[in-house]
């Protein structure tokens, strides 16, 4: 019993420094470094989800000013895009992309044109599967700790 408990918080304390170790925002070199960065596009009253290069040069007439304050695009997935803040000339707009991985894009569009501002990777499915890999050294870890814990203060 006192293995699987402790097992349980070796797992708890790995899961915790693995999510609290985040990537921090990119800010510069976004369209170069950020192949996934997206946002939204409106045509003929239907919401797409783009590429941020294929926004940059939005060949396809799209409108990238939102006259809502939110919009969720339910495309398989379900993303979830916020205006933060709005005046005449511009809007800061994020997306949060959820799928295999979590990101945020925010992004200001002026004159329906895009500048990206930042992007934040916030979760990956990988970092479940390396919990999955771990549940065996964990065990092991625990016994080694239960074992150690026995012959100190049981056998004395």
């Amino acid at each position: 019993m006192l293995r699987f408990i402790l097992t349980i918080i070796i797992l708890k304390i790995g899961t915790n420094m693995m999510m609290d170790h985040t990537l921090p925002a990119m800010t510069e070199n976004i369209v170069e470094e950020a192949p996934k960065f997206y946002v939204l596009g409106e045509k003929a009253g239907k919401y797409s989800k783009l590429y941020l290069k294929e926004a940059i040069e939005n060949d396809a007439g799209y409108q990238f000013r939102l006259n809502v304050d939110s919009v969720e695009l339910s495309v398989g997935d379900v993303h979830k895009i916020n205006v933060l803040e709005s005046d005449e000339i511009s809007q800061l707009i994020e997306f949060n992309y959820i799928n295999t991985y979590s990101s945020t894009s925010t992004y200001k569009v002026i004159n329906n044109k895009i500048e990206p501002v930042s992007y934040r990777i916030n979760s990956n499915m990988g970092t479940g599967i390396i919990v999955l890999f771990l549940i065996i050294p964990a065990y092991v870890i625990a016994g080694s700790i239960v074992r150690y814990i026995r012959r100190q203060f049981w056998h004395a």
